[in-house]
């Protein structure tokens, strides 16, 4: 059985302050993740060692929402996260990401180690045999460079609208003002953001299954 595997860790997770109080605050807000994307995720997102934290969906759909959701939620800190789509070789743990082997974490540890030298977020993806593979991991190189600079409330509005909300639903949600969202739409060229990550999932859907 394919499945797509997450494994992403903190950047300067030991340079944090209050180290403790920000891994409580990971933990909850992964809780939030796994309620609202229970029928996505195959295995819920867990806290494995130190400040990693892994989980495995069914496919691509609602996965990039999702990771920028987390980042959102824990800015200014910054994550790598490495995707990959291959074989679990070992029962699903429909409770918690751990006690799982195969290729798709192999594969997707490979990944996160191709990403230690990078202090800042970034994303990966491996598994796939897409003739656009390159053009993917490139154009999420220049979405992550660009989301490195953003302030908080512009990576909420990308999440949030990724999953579809109303402005008005968002200036609730951001706890901002209705202006402060239109004016990240307007200075972070949100709209053309949101336009690359669904063609990136819809490219990598296109793969699941080969």
């Amino acid at each position: 059985m394919k499945v797509v595997g997450l494994i992403a860790d903190i950047v300067g997770s030991r340079e944090i302050a209050s180290r403790a109080e920000f891994q409580r605050g990971l933990e909850t807000v992964l809780n939030e993740i796994n309620a609202r994307s229970a029928d996505r995720l195959l295995s819920p997102y867990t806290i494995t060692i130190g400040d990693e934290f892994q989980a495995l969906y069914a496919g691509f759909g609602g996965l990039f929402g999702d990771v920028l959701r987390i980042l959102w939620r824990v800015h200014p800190h910054r994550i790598r996260f490495a995707v990959n789509y291959d074989l679990i070789t070992t029962a699903l743990n429909r409770t918690s990401a751990v006690g799982m082997d195969g290729p798709v974490f192999y594969g997707a540890r490979t990944e996160l180690d191709s990403l230690k030298q990078r202090s800042a977020t970034s994303i990966r993806v491996g598994g796939l045999a897409l003739r656009s593979h390159e053009v993917i991991n490139a154009a999420l190189d220049l979405l992550c460079d660009n989301v490195n600079r953003w302030p908080r409330t512009a990576l909420g509005v990308l999440a949030h609208s990724l999953d579809g909300l109303t402005v008005p639903q968002m200036e609730e949600s951001l706890e901002v003002k209705r202006r402060a969202v239109y004016k990240s739409f307007r200075n972070n060229n949100i709209d053309h953001h949101i336009t690359l990550l669904r063609a990136v999932t819809a490219e990598l859907e296109a793969g699941v299954g080969d």
